[in-house]
């Protein structure tokens, strides 16, 4: 690389040797061939535009990797909340059939006692009430098949 005449390479003097002379025309010719060259690129539209090309494609990529990743984050909040409302709605159904149980079983010592007396056997009524409920499904379904 050589160095543009400048305040620190002065250019060659009226004494100046051959050797000086062809070395400052060699800097001159690579100055002005460099010039030529930031000339030429600045001029090429075709380059210029294919450079903007480029960098929109970047940019695009970029632009896309970053929803990307939005949408991942989005899709794992959105998981776990499904995740949570899933445990609420178990914990919520454990402790219904929880009270569903209990009430059951209060019924069913509430109808034991209705159904029987002081000495814990079945009330008389509740077995012809039975045997009258039985008769009558019997007859339905006799009934049905004529």
């Amino acid at each position: 690389m050589t160095t543009p005449i400048g305040p620190e390479t002065p250019p060659p003097g009226k004494d100046a040797s051959a050797d000086e002379l062809e070395a400052d025309i060699e800097r001159t010719r690579e100055d002005l061939g460099n010039t030529v060259d930031e000339l030429t690129a600045k001029l090429d539209v075709k380059a210029q535009a294919q450079h903007k090309v480029q960098d929109a494609k970047a940019q695009a990529q970029h632009k896309v990797q970053d929803a990307k990743a939005q949408a991942q984050h989005k899709v794992q909040d959105a998981k776990a909340q499904a995740q949570h409302k899933v445990q609420d709605a178990k914990q919520r159904a454990t402790e219904q059939a929880h009270t569903v149980q209990v009430r059951v079983g209060h019924a069913a010592a509430r109808a034991k006692e209705t159904a029987s007396d002081d000495r814990g056997k079945v009330k008389p009524v509740i077995s012809v009430g039975a045997a009258v409920v039985v008769a009558a499904v019997i007859a339905v379904v006799v009934w049905r098949r004529r």
